[in-house]
């Protein structure tokens, strides 16, 4: 069974609220899709938390595990200031 879910937008962010809806549609998605398939992606990778690494664990692998950049942008290409979500 589905669940309705609502959200505020901030006035301030109409307009870029918009201009997404409108490249969701001329690319045949939707705003529930990408919300969908972001979410996904973000629980992904931070699901698991900032679990505690014992001073063994460190010591044996030289360092504390960090996912590495490209794990961490796994999906995702470099886009002016930011990161958006590869073409498929």
């Amino acid at each position: 069974m589905s669940k309705e879910r609502r959200y505020y937008v901030p006035k301030d962010f109409e307009i870029t609220f918009d201009k997404l809806e409108k490249i969701l549609s001329r690319e045949g998605s939707n705003i529930s899709k990408w919300i969908r398939e972001n979410a996904v992606k973000y629980v992904e990778l931070h699901e698991p938390g900032n679990p505690q690494q014992t001073l063994t664990y460190i010591l044996k692998n030289g360092e504390p595990y960090r996912a590495k950049e490209k794990e961490r942008r796994k999906g995702y290409r470099k886009y002016k200031n930011g990161w958006i979500e590869e073409d498929k």
